[in-house]
């Protein structure tokens, strides 16, 4: 499917707010409320999945290439270099000292959330791979099934699960603090990568209408799988859903079929922000987080001062002394 040249505003709007709710997440935004809380935590957890198909999406939306795996490479692995040099030195400041943790984290898996760019890298040059090697997809989606439901199985829904013997170690092996990073692009980010090709190399006939539905019943679907993995089997660590699979897979096609003017200032500046504020509100949360307690307050002095960074460094690129700041995007 050749949808090389043509752009997708709903997809980048999505990807704007929905870094705004990773803000959320980070500063427990409603954790004075219970009930909103507890509906936040439920949304709360589609925003990355969401990150991770629509990474794949406008991946494989072009050529698999030597040059575009090398120029996605290259920014991937930029953006996690200077966003993790960030951290240490604040964690270095405010520490008083070299921040050696921050650096050897970096290595292993991502500080704090960066572990997000660390499994996208290495889960999309997997993909790859796998489409160069097999040139079966199909083979490659069962791949990534297979991933999914094992850290389902060994995480989320391991009370279900403890007796099986043969999953033990692997259930194990998941709480080693030094495959983590492994754990994270194979069998979460690796997952949602291939729905995104799925969705770009594939046309989808159904309806705006249907793709609504969908997504609600999806939601709704997420919604039973999380009660039953907290209120009932009472799970500790609670990273993979099922039902994140038809949720992103229909609002992906759902952001396809809503069309707006397109190159517009606004959508250009969500296109090239989001990723930034979902990199460096942390940043505005560990300075300012001993002025301002977790809540909506935290939220909203850290969404502002992410947006108003955003905003300087979108405008600043865009002038020949500020050519460096494009990296930070």
């Amino acid at each position: 499917m050749n949808t090389q040249l043509k752009q997708y505003p709903c997809i980048d709007l999505a990807k704007f707010l929905l870094a705004f709710v990773i803000v959320g997440i980070h500063t427990t935004v409603f954790c004075q409320f219970k009930w909103l809380d507890m509906g936040f935590d439920v949304f709360s957890r589609v925003a990355v999945p969401f990150f991770f198909t629509a990474s794949g999406f406008f991946y494989f939306r072009k050529p698999i290439t030597r040059s575009n795996c090398a120029k996605f490479t290259k920014r991937i692995l930029i953006l996690y270099l200077i966003y993790s040099a960030i951290f240490i030195v604040i964690r270095s400041l405010l520490n008083g000292q070299f921040d050696l943790e921050g650096l050897t984290i970096t290595l292993e898996r991502g500080i704090r959330h960066l572990w997000f760019l660390h499994a996208l890298l290495l889960s999309t040059l997997l993909a790859t791979v796998l489409m160069w090697c097999i040139k079966k997809a199909w083979i490659a989606y069962i791949i990534a099934a297979l991933c999914l439901v094992i850290r389902w199985s060994t995480t989320t829904m391991w009370p279900l699960f403890a007796d099986f013997e043969f999953l033990t170690p692997i259930h194990t092996l998941m709480q080693n603090r030094l495959c983590i990073g492994l754990w994270n692009a194979l069998c979460f980010a690796f997952p949602m990568i291939m729905i995104g090709h799925w969705i770009a190399q594939s046309e989808s006939n159904h309806s705006k209408k249907y793709n609504i539905i969908a997504t609600i019943l999806s939601f709704l679907l997420l919604g039973s799988e999380t009660y039953v993995s907290s209120a009932i089997l009472h799970t500790d660590s609670r990273i993979i859903y099922l039902s994140f699979v038809p949720f992103v897979y229909f609002a992906m096609r759902l952001c396809q079929k809503i069309q707006w003017p397109q190159n517009t200032a606004a959508t250009q500046f969500m296109r090239k922000t989001s990723t930034l504020i979902y990199c460096i509100h942390p940043a505005f949360i560990l300075t300012l987080g001993t002025y301002f307690a977790p809540g909506l307050g935290q939220f909203a002095v850290v969404s502002v001062c992410a947006l108003l960074f955003g905003i300087l460094v979108y405008l600043g690129s865009r002038y020949r002394l500020g050519w460096w700041l494009k990296y930070l995007q």
